[in-house]
């Protein structure tokens, strides 16, 4: 009974730690930040008459890449492991003219 009762109390901690770093590293809200529909909404608005290109921009803590308004592709990588400057850029929106400047833009950010 003992054994049980330590696994137990053991994954219990392991739990609270996990939750624990996860709020740490978590991304925080503020309150000037746009929310993903709006940094796309006004980014093609920027982007108007351009040409089009390629929006990256983070939604759900990923970064995502959009062309022509559509959802092009979500990757893998993770938001809150970039540098600040990189995660307020990608809130708002960054905007790259063609597909080399996008595969720069990922490969730096580590795709």
């Amino acid at each position: 009974m003992n054994k049980r009762r330590f696994t137990l109390l053991l994954s219990a901690c392991v739990t609270a730690l996990n939750l624990t770093l996860a709020a740490a590293l978590a991304p925080r809200a503020e309150s000037a930040d746009l929310s993903p529909a709006a940094a796309l909404a006004a980014a093609e608005a920027e982007a108007e008459g351009d040409g089009g290109g390629y929006l990256l921009l983070a939604v759900d803590g990923k970064v995502c890449v959009y062309q022509d308004g559509a959802l092009l592709m979500r990757t893998e990588i993770d938001v809150a492991l970039l540098p600040a400057a990189d995660r307020a850029d990608l809130a708002v929106g960054i905007h790259a003219e063609d597909a080399i400047a996008l595969a720069a833009y990922l490969e730096d950010f580590g795709a």
